[in-house]
């Protein structure tokens, strides 16, 4: 099968893989915390204590554009990637970042954005470029493994245009496609157990590491394997620890892509909100602080599996369609809140 280039908006390099992330989680229960231990970090040395499920979630309330939060508005059945407001015409904002995993040489080893961090080495391929699933059916994805036997840190992380913060908007979105008998669980492996992976995250400039605002699905067995995850929401890391949860999450199934999406509006106090989407499906909002100072920026974002542990079992899943954008989308949920259609693809831009 042939490929297109993929699409690299703002001119912005991917930065490389950084090194482990050896943490201390809260514990599942919210009570216990297990006891931290220094470890490099990715993008430098230093300690980390990660945030985990069990902390209180924030109430949702409104925002400044007046919309209905809360419960959310839910838009078409699950799966159903039609658009909220319009259908066929080029987005009228740009991306800071997109891509697609149609410019790699089937079967080899995914290079650049394409790529994930990796703790496999040369013999055995992180990511590799694969037509065994593809959004819309057309082209090809990118193909990540992860093993029952080892310790996964990384995810792509990806430098940012200066000077987001404070009063800005980031949208991020990615397709997962996990296939179907996909064992969303945790093994034995040391820092793992907690119920949840990281997804997405974005990391301020205010240290090595920063503070930390992390998306992460849930509903992974310890020691087992259930059958569907969904968003847990996203965990507050240094900024003082919280875990911002969406009132209405939905299963993310299997044996389909799902576009997994937020919508962050930085600000250091209560004014700071998070939105989640599922294909078309509101996942609700979230009020509170997303930024730890007033002063502080997004110094790097970061896409793709961060388990801190291992997996149950040996698993392989897809990945596609990165789009993160400032620029407010012109296209709108079916409860007219702006997002990044399910429909929009990285080519669009091009």
């Amino acid at each position: 099968m042939g490929h297109r280039r993929c699409s690299v908006w703002f001119a912005i390099a991917a930065a490389s893989a950084c090194g482990g992330d050896d943490a201390a989680e809260l514990s599942q229960g919210g009570g216990g915390v297990s006891d931290p231990s220094a470890a490099a970090t990715e993008h430098g040395t230093g300690t980390e204590a990660d945030a985990s499920p069990g902390g209180d979630a924030s109430t949702p309330g409104s925002d400044s554009e007046g919309s209905t939060t809360g419960g959310g508005t839910t838009g078409p059945a699950d799966g159903d990637t039609s658009s909220g407001t319009t259908g066929g015409s080029t987005p009228g904002y740009q991306p800071f970042f997109a891509m697609n995993c149609d410019d790699g040489e089937l079967g080899t080893r995914a290079e650049g954005p394409d790529a994930l961090a990796s703790v496999l080495g040369d013999a055995e391929p992180r990511v590799t470029y694969d037509d065994a699933q593809a959004v819309d059916s057309v082209g090809q994805s990118c193909r990540s493994i992860a093993r029952a036997t080892q310790n996964f840190f990384g995810g792509r992380y990806l430098d940012v245009p200066p000077g987001i913060g404070v009063g800005d908007d980031v949208w991020m979105r990615h397709a997962l496609f996990f296939p179907d008998g996909f064992c969303f669980g945790h093994g034995t492996i040391s820092g793992d157990g907690w119920g949840t992976t990281k997804w997405m995250r974005i990391e301020f400039d205010n240290g090595d590491p920063g503070d930390r605002l992390t998306l992460q699905l849930t509903n992974f067995a310890a020691q087992g394997c259930n059958d569907t995850t969904e968003v847990f929401g996203a965990t507050r890391e240094y900024a003082g620890t919280a875990n911002l949860r969406p009132p209405s999450p939905s299963p993310i199934t299997t044996g389909q892509w799902h576009m997994v999406q937020w919508h962050v509006h930085l600000a250091a106090d209560e004014s700071g909100f998070i939105r989640f989407w599922v294909d078309d499906l509101y996942q609700g909002q979230v009020d509170g602080i997303t930024v730890g100072a007033a002063d502080r920026e997004i110094a790097f974002v970061q896409y793709g599996d961060y388990w801190n542990g291992s997996p149950y079992e040996d698993v392989e899943w897809f990945l596609d369609e990165v789009i993160m954008t400032t620029e407010r989308p012109d296209t709108l949920d079916a409860g007219q809140l702006p997002y990044i259609d399910p429909a929009a693809r990285a080519d669009d831009w091009e």
